[in-house]
């Protein structure tokens, strides 16, 4: 068991990560809107803002992945805090995690290739559905 906060350090790194994004799809957005004539009004619906800025639009829709199964991951990074269970191989997987989550963001982003970005996707959604599965059984001593 690691008793120090290391299992909060991929935590903080995949938040990171989102930050980076979030900063990208601003940086995007903006730089699609100064080569455009158009008004502001392209961002009324979600529909029309992605035909506008479909190449411009890729960090949004990674910005909203990045809430989506990422989300269990904070989760059981508090709770393996919290409860002092985490240990060598739930941080190994921690950041194998993150690692596979930063590809996924920059294949999304760069150049979307989706073979790749759904390998990305799948690795890292089993290195934590091995977290979870890893916490439960220890919690309840399997």
């Amino acid at each position: 068991m690691i008793a120090s906060p290391d299992i909060l350090f991929p935590a903080l790194a995949l938040m990171g990560l989102t930050a980076c994004v979030w900063l990208w799809m601003l940086i995007s957005r903006k730089k699609a809107l100064q080569q455009s004539p158009q008004s502001m009004q392209v961002f009324a619906t979600q529909q029309q803002t992605q035909t506008f800025l479909q190449q411009a639009n890729l960090p949004a829709e990674n910005f909203s992945n990045l809430f989506e199964l990422p989300v269990i991951f904070y989760v059981m990074c508090l709770m393996l805090f919290v409860t002092q269970h985490s240990s060598f191989v739930f941080l190994v997987l921690a950041w194998s995690f993150v690692i596979l989550r930063t590809g996924h963001s920059l294949v999304h982003i760069f150049f979307n290739h989706v073979i790749i970005r759904f390998v990305l996707y799948l690795l890292s959604s089993v290195m934590l559905w091995l977290i979870v599965i890893l916490f439960a059984m220890e919690l309840f001593d399997y």
